[in-house]
């Protein structure tokens, strides 16, 4: 067809470099490093010129020639496009057509990050089952990020494609960290050791602020080659520059896909719709037999979340045992995981809003029912009119299972033989998307089965 002209295309530059130094001071040992990461992608998109295809259409239509003008945006020179000739419908243009209405752009994307980390170890003090080690260090990252998108998509006018705008921002993040290990127990008859093992960070983002995060762990070995094992721990993710800083982009969406209230009078009665959807889409004043002949498509506005985004949180805590024989020619080993994380960042969708809305008990003062406006009727368009979507705080998933790990080697005349195999025993994996939405079990469904085996043979 005419319209078939789009493609893209992308080139990417990455450099990085390092510089290190480390030493001792007595019996403690330091490294300092610094990095320095520069990526650069340039990606060219065919396109449409809009302000050409309009003004052809406009003059096609009203019969008339539109030779020399010249486009607003593009500053083409117009040409008459015979829209109803079989070889411009069927793709095959003329060069002058092409050329009037088709082109190309270039966006750029640079991600610069620097990094400066520092760390000493050494034993503090002992005890009677050996010595406390320790270690203590900081680091300072910054990160910058600044996507140009090509000037027809930035001005709109691409025809057929959403916009997009200019996304640029930057943080820096700052982080002290410590860790020790104390030997509790050792050469006892019911423990030949007995460690314990305890971490801290402190972090502190410029765009989010500051937390701090922990993990405990306890290794006992009961005999020799059997050891019992177990850690608790937390983390957090600040929000990515792109999550925090993407600039409005535009796309559209078609009323049946965007909007709960859609006929729901009859959607109603047939079960496709809750009775709370149908309260609140009649206290939003939408007509039960509302059919969206007379609305337009949506415009779906997404931009990045700076200002409201909070950081993803998560806890975790696995416990399990290693066995290796005497002669270390077999191991087995055996761990349960559990993981929990929160405030997990979701990119949501014009029907995520919508829906999230329309199906709340707090209708109309739920958050999400002031990311979207709807028509007032005239003419009889009820439909929705704008979402203004993006990257907010709405999910979080949970996951629980069994790793278990069997590995043999031994040596041959004919050399060596090592075999392994790792088997995942899911139990449980849990989605969320809204807080008043039953969490979706994943757990044998295509992507996510229940059992995962590995094995390597070397």
């Amino acid at each position: 067809a005419l319209t078939d002209h789009y493609g893209s295309d992308t080139e990417v530059d990455y450099t990085r470099g390092v510089l290190g130094l480390e030493g001792d001071i007595g019996f403690w040992s330091w490294d300092v490093s610094y990095q320095n990461t520069y990526n650069k992608g340039t990606y060219g998109n065919k396109v449409i010129h809009r302000d050409a295809m309009l003004m052809a259409q406009d003059h096609f239509a009203n019969g008339t020639s539109c030779s020399g003008e010249v486009t607003a945006i593009s500053g083409k020179t117009c040409v008459d496009v015979p829209f109803t000739d079989p070889q411009q419908i069927y793709g095959n243009p003329s060069a002058e057509v092409r050329n009037f209405l088709f082109g190309e752009e270039e966006g750029v994307t640079i991600y610069k990050q620097q990094t400066v980390e520092a760390y000493i170890t050494g034993d503090l003090f002992e005890l009677p089952a050996g010595a406390v080690g320790s270690a203590f260090g900081m680091s300072f990252q910054k990160d910058e990020l600044d996507d140009t998108p090509g000037v027809h998509s930035a001005s709109g006018n691409s025809w057929g494609l959403s916009t997009a705008s200019r996304t640029a921002g930057d943080q820096n993040t700052r982080a002290v960290f410590g860790e020790f290990r104390i030997p509790l127990v050792e050469g006892q008859a019911w423990a030949n050791r007995m460690d314990f093992t305890a971490s801290g960070r402190w972090t502190d983002v410029s765009t989010y602020g500051n937390d701090t995060t922990y993990k405990l762990g306890l290794t006992w070995e009961v005999v020799d080659g059997f050891t019992i094992r177990g850690s608790r721990g937390t983390s957090f993710r600040s929000p990515a520059l792109f999550e925090l800083y993407l600039a409005g982009q535009t796309g559209f969406g078609g009323q049946m896909s965007v909007d709960p209230c859609y006929d729901w009078g009859n959607r109603l009665e047939s079960g496709s719709v809750s009775q709370q959807v149908a309260d609140n889409c009649a206290a939003d004043g939408v007509p039960a037999d509302y059919d969206g002949s007379a609305s337009s498509s949506a415009t779906l506005v997404t931009s990045g979340g700076a200002g409201r985004l909070e950081a993803e949180t998560s806890v975790s805590e696995g416990y399990g045992f290693v066995w290796t024989s005497p002669e270390d020619t077999y191991a087995f080993s055996a761990d349960y995981y559990e993981v929990e994380i929160n405030n997990q960042v979701a990119n949501l969708g014009g029907s995520d809003i919508t829906g999230s809305c329309y199906r709340s008990e707090n209708f109309p003062n739920d958050p999400l029912c002031s990311q979207f406006t709807r028509n007032d009727g005239a003419n009889g368009d009820y439909g929705i009119d704008t979402i203004y979507g993006g990257y907010t705080n709405v999910a979080s998933q949970g996951t629980r299972g069994v790793d278990v790990n069997f590995t043999y080697q031994d040596d041959f005349d004919f050399g060596s033989l090592r075999f392994n195999i790792e088997h995942t025993i899911q139990l449980e994996r849990t989605y969320q998307l809204f807080a008043d939405s039953e969490p979706s079990q994943y757990i044998g469904e295509i992507g996510d089965p229940k059992h995962i085996e590995i094995g390597r043979a070397s």
